[in-house]
């Protein structure tokens, strides 16, 4: 990346005290058009490139700038200031770690060939999309559709002989709808993608037929523990923290649900999650490619559960380390939302999936027999406690008798632990969403609907 020459010219003359430095160069380029009602609600475009500097001493410091024209000298000078108030010296890779990685991954220097697409593509693809989903699904009233290309290049180099960059793009489809009988009845959901051709409006009708069926009058609730049916939007909205009982940072510092338990069978024999540098499986292709970390790290495949058994954690190479093993490629820098700009690198999942099942709706609830129907949960940032792994949502519901749907019931609370939640699982279902992380669109989250034998519900 033409961003990081005055780096690489900057490192044969390094700041006095400096001993080792690096700099992660990251651009965003996104293209957008919304339509609705085959009006046009906004296109836009957007870049922006970012600079993350660290220095080492015998500690680390940063320095983040969006000012590519500031002197790499001052800025180096600056993080090594920032690192005399630092808590510990990080490490950086060298070029034979990344060269090693690159074997295993075999992904190193392939960039993928990404072309920016005009905003009027986009708009002309809503328009359409909108039309189809009209013509095929004839309960709507309000339809959306957002189409989005984001591309993003990454470059790394430092002192110690690093010098990677990575080019990745994908679309993103987000199509809401409200009911014609029920406006305030809002159906949402994203696909992804690497060309628009790939996303028809086929893919959303399923989910839609299912959404529709939670349209229908209150009935009576009495709380208590029931076999539930829940739906891929309740499962994701587990997973948007939940993932990080599965991270290293989180493992190694007692902040892990599943802390020790590293080998061990923890979930139901039908739960099987991975992280995925690339994913096209499980019916919903996913755009969202991962080639190399925050570190330089050529992305790697994991094999985080399989059926049940708790067999890996994302690593950065600080993690790595600790742990006595190598770098999985997972290091970044935007966890979770904050207001703050994020600098701390840690570890963040690439494409991090349950592996669907292949059970309609129908036959989850067939075989559910007797219980509810979750479809809906809210405040996905804030039920969850990794730690302990107890969750509370509020959620939206259905009864279910006799494997049918009945009354719909709402101001409820789904609550439990979701390490016994994930023991609980007797099927999968073959519906699946994706849900890419909220504002920053870095990393997706994405589990099937599942039959539970024991969910407590409140309301």
């Amino acid at each position: 990346m033409e961003e990081l020459n005055r780096y690489r010219e900057a490192f044969l003359n390094l700041p006095g005290q400096i001993q080792e430095a690096e700099v992660q160069a990251e651009k965003n380029i996104l293209s957008e058009a919304t339509v609705s009602g085959g009006v046009s609600k906004g296109m836009g475009f957007s870049e922006k490139t970012e600079l993350f500097v660290r220095a080492s001493g015998e500690k680390t410091g940063m320095v983040y700038t969006e000012n590519l024209s500031e002197d790499p000298q001052e800025i180096l000078r600056l993080a090594f200031e920032n690192s005399l108030m630092g808590e510990t010296k990080e490490p950086m890779n060298t070029r034979e770690e990344v060269e090693e990685g690159s074997k295993a991954a075999g992904e190193l220097g392939k960039t993928e060939e990404c072309c920016e697409t005009e905003t009027k593509v986009l708009h002309d693809f809503a328009c359409r999309m909108e039309t189809e989903l009209r013509e095929q699904f004839s309960d709507a009233g309000r339809i959306e559709v957002g189409a989005v290309q984001k591309l993003t290049m990454m470059g790394i180099v430092n002192t110690k002989g690093v010098d990677v960059s990575a080019t990745t793009g994908h679309f993103d489809v987000t199509v809401e709808v409200s009911h014609r009988d029920d406006p305030l009845k809002i159906y949402t959901e994203t696909r992804s993608a690497k060309q628009l051709s790939q996303i028809g409006a086929e893919a959303f009708l399923e989910n839609l037929k299912n959404w529709e069926l939670t349209v229908r009058e209150s009935g009576k609730f009495i709380p208590g523990t029931y076999r539930a049916v829940l739906s891929s939007q309740v499962v994701n909205f587990l997973l948007v923290t939940g993932w990080q009982m599965f991270s290293g940072v989180h493992y190694q510092s007692g902040r892990s649900a599943l802390c020790g338990k590293l080998g061990e069978k923890v979930f139901s024999e039908c739960i099987t999650i991975r992280d995925k540098k690339g994913r096209t499986d499980c019916g919903i292709p996913s755009g969202y490619t991962f080639l190399i970390d925050a570190e330089g790290t050529p992305c790697k495949d994991v094999n985080v559960v399989e059926k049940g058994i708790f067999k890996g954690l994302l690593h950065n190479l600080s993690t790595a380390h600790k742990a006595g093993t190598s770098s999985t490629g997972n290091a970044g820098r935007k966890a979770l939302l904050s207001g703050n700009i994020h600098t701390d690198m840690t570890v963040i999942p690439g494409n991090l999936m349950i592996e669907a099942g292949e059970n309609t709706l129908a036959q989850l609830l067939s075989k559910c027999e007797n219980g509810i129907y979750i479809y809906e949960a809210y405040d996905q940032f804030h039920g969850l406690n990794t730690v302990t792994g107890d969750f509370m949502f509020p959620c939206k519901g259905i009864l279910v008798e006799d494997g049918q749907l009945k009354a719909g019931v709402s101001g409820l609370s789904m609550n439990g632990n979701i390490v016994e939640l994930f023991q609980s699982v007797e099927a999968l279902g073959r519906e699946q969403k994706i849900e890419p992380m909220i504002m920053y669109n870095n990393y997706v989250v994405s589990g099937p609907s599942m039959l539970v034998s024991n969910l407590r519900v409140s309301g």
